[in-house]
C-alpha cells in the first residue's frame, strides 16, 4: 500500500517513516509538512493512504479533508492525533479511521488494515 505521511512534526514523520517501513506491504511514497506540502503530494505521487495529523499546521481539518476527497475521492484518510475526543469528529468530517498518537503501533496497523479492506486497496 502507498503511504503519505502529513505531520508538522519532522521528527514524528521520520518515526512514522521507520515504522510503516518495517512492514513489507507498506511503502512510505513522500510526506508533508503542511496543507500545500500534503496537497502537492498526493497529486504527485498518488498514494493509496493518507496518514494525516489532525491539526495540521492549524487548518481546518473538514476544508482539508474536503480538498484531499476532490484530488482522489477514493483515497483512505486516517487521522492521528493526540486528542482522544476528536475521533468521533474526524469520522464525522470523512476520515476512515483514527488513530491515536502515543498508542502502540499494533493500532496503528489494525487502522491501516481497516481501511485497506474497506476500500479494496491490495
Amino acid at each position: 500500500m502507498r503511504i503519505t505521511i502529513a505531520d508538522r512534526n519532522a521528527t514524528y514523520r521520520r518515526t512514522m517513516i521507520l515504522l510503516l517501513q518495517s512492514k513489507s506491504s507498506l511503502e512510505v511514497v513522500s510526506e508533508a509538512r503542511d496543507k500545500d506540502d500534503l496537497l502537492l503530494q498526493i497529486a504527485e505521487f498518488d498514494p493509496e493512504l493518507v496518514i494525516l495529523d489532525g491539526d495540521l499546521s492549524g487548518w481546518d481539518t473538514c476544508d482539508l479533508i474536503d480538498d484531499i476527497r476532490l484530488i482522489n475521492q477514493n483515497l483512505g484518510l486516517i487521522i492521528m492525533d493526540g486528542r482522544p475526543q476528536i475521533e468521533v469528529s474526524a469520522l464525522m468530517m470523512g476520515a476512515d479511521a483514527f488513530y491515536l498518537k502515543g498508542t502502540p503501533s499494533r493500532y496503528l496497523f489494525t487502522a491501516i488494515e481497516f481501511v485497506r479492506l474497506s476500500r479494496d486497496i491490495n
